[in-house]
């Protein structure tokens, strides 16, 4: 598996992850997995990863927006 590191993540949507993880019982990395797996690998929200569940942090603009290439100029 590959590693991923996460930079400048807002304080607002770390608190909502977090309340999240600890909600479904599950680390923080656990909760971000299922919330790509279910907004990208699954979009209509059938992920069958073991810690997934409806979890709508985001919108799907928001995650993308999140997730976008940064402009490198």
């Amino acid at each position: 598996m590959r590693n991923l590191e996460l930079t400048d993540i807002p304080e607002d949507l770390f608190e909502r992850i977090r309340r999240n993880a600890q909600l479904h019982k599950c680390s923080v990395n656990s909760e971000i997995l299922s919330c790509l797996l279910t907004q990208l690998v699954q979009p209509n929200g059938n992920s069958t990863h073991c810690f997934s569940s409806s979890r709508n942090l985001l919108s799907t603009e928001e995650l993308h927006a999140l997730l976008a290439p940064e402009d490198n100029h």
